[in-house]
């Protein structure tokens, strides 16, 4: 299978086989202090490349990495997919979310995520926790907020 997409986002469902996503495209949060919650999901679509990738079992790996602490967090999901009735004429997009809502950082920086199927990294996405300041207040530089 192939990743069509990989998209960092406020939430995301799947409902109908179709991927909703509120808020997609995320690459800098902001957190006023941590420990945080991440308070996103991850979004995926795979298109698959023949019948025997919607019939065959698939390991989904994802894991979050800082650049200050490492490991954050990983996911191993066992997927079997399966045909809806007969085999479709054209073979269905695979939408996956993954929720990362209450997914913990503890330091501010970059952050990776990286996604493997069946052992076989497809994807990475890049962002930044940031330090929020409340509107008016001033950091340690001096800037105004």
């Amino acid at each position: 299978m192939k990743l069509l997409a990989m998209i960092l986002c406020e939430k995301a469902i799947v409902r109908e086989g179709m991927l909703h996503i509120l808020g997609g495209g995320a690459t800098i949060l902001t957190r006023p202090e941590l420990p945080a919650p991440l308070s996103v999901d991850l979004a995926l679509m795979f298109q698959p490349a023949s019948i025997d990738d919607l019939t065959a079992p698939h390991s989904l790996h994802v894991e979050i990495r800082s650049s200050a602490t490492d490991r954050v967090a990983t996911a191993e999901v066992e997927l079997t997919l399966g045909l809806p009735g007969e085999a479709p004429s054209v073979l269905p997009a695979v939408p996956i979310t993954i929720p990362l809502q209450n997914v913990g950082v503890s330091e501010y920086g970059l952050c990776t995520i990286s996604v493997e199927l069946d052992t076989e990294p497809v994807g990475t996405w890049k962002f930044t926790v940031e330090k929020e300041f409340p509107q008016g207040s001033t950091d340690a530089l001096g800037m105004t907020h």
